[in-house]
């Protein structure tokens, strides 16, 4: 049986990258994520031939001995980035999607590649990855209202600066939990929107996530409890 693995960093653009490509692909996929400083993911990975990974938001340059060990082993890759990948690779099993250009990220490539079928997260993504004149004129196109993009931006801010830390206890969620989350509540409740006449339910979805997602500084204790990490500090405060 084929197994898949989706392999990102753990900052909004890479986690949202991923959100965007499940709804598009639904299906079991093992999470290979980790903390912002975390890169060189691709050596996590325990793939066999025919097995597939796609990999987001993580430099090519950094992971290229690991990928040619996929890619010698018979491991389909498909590869979504905005970092800078060196000497491209270049193998029949390789499916590269690399913009290296400044007003770029993964989460954006995403969205390109799926012809904007999950705008919203997309959004999300690149408000969290600081790109915030090109998230507008995304969200302007998509027909998006400001009082909309005020929470895109904020929950993109906030998982992304969720994944800096030097260790998982440093951080509110850990990311691999931030994504499981998104899913149950997809599952749960509705699903997770791609137009403007769903933005409510984004709204209502984004409350479960800005809670216990809320900065120290900010003075005001999580609220809310992730499932995945019951012990987490602050939870069930």
């Amino acid at each position: 049986m084929v197994r898949r693995f989706d392999v990102c960093n753990g900052d909004a653009d890479g986690l949202c990258a991923v959100l965007q490509w499940r709804l598009h692909e639904p299906g079991p996929a093992e999470l290979v994520t980790g903390l912002k400083r975390d890169i060189a993911l691709l050596g996590r990975v325990r793939a066999g031939a025919g097995d597939e990974v796609n990999v987001f938001d993580i430099s090519m340059q950094r992971n290229r001995s690991s990928l040619t060990h996929l890619l010698g082993d018979g491991v389909r890759v498909r590869y979504f980035d905005h970092h800078a990948a060196g000497e491209m690779s270049v193998h029949p099993n390789l499916e590269t999607h690399v913009d290296e250009s400044s007003d770029v990220c993964t989460s954006l490539l995403v969205n390109r590649y799926l012809g904007g079928a999950h705008r919203a997260w997309a959004l999300v993504g690149i408000y969290g990855d600081n790109m915030g004149a090109v998230a507008d004129r995304l969200a302007l196109d998509g027909g998006f209202e400001p009082g909309d993009c005020a929470g895109l931006r904020r929950l993109g801010v906030l998982i992304n600066y969720n994944a800096y830390g030097e260790y998982e206890h440093d951080v509110c969620i850990a990311p691999a939990c931030c994504s499981r989350g998104w899913r149950v509540t997809r599952t749960r409740a509705t699903c997770w929107p791609t137009r403007m006449s769903s933005m409510r339910s984004m709204r209502c979805a984004t409350k479960t996530f800005i809670r216990p997602l809320q900065p120290p500084c900010c003075g005001r204790a999580p609220r809310a409890t992730c499932a995945c990490c019951p012990t987490r500090p602050g939870a069930g405060a």
